[in-house]
């Protein structure tokens, strides 16, 4: 039970982090301008 608790944990933190880095970087212009300039 204690490894599958751990494992819900690391995961939803894991997704708050994603998505709090995915909301930085849009209120960053000039990172995501950078990031399509360099994918195409």
């Amino acid at each position: 039970m204690e490894f599958v608790i751990l494992i819900t944990i690391i995961t939803v933190s894991a997704s708050v982090l994603f998505f709090i880095a995915l909301r930085q970087d849009s209120h960053k212009p000039k990172d995501t301008h950078h990031l399509t300039n360099h994918s195409t």
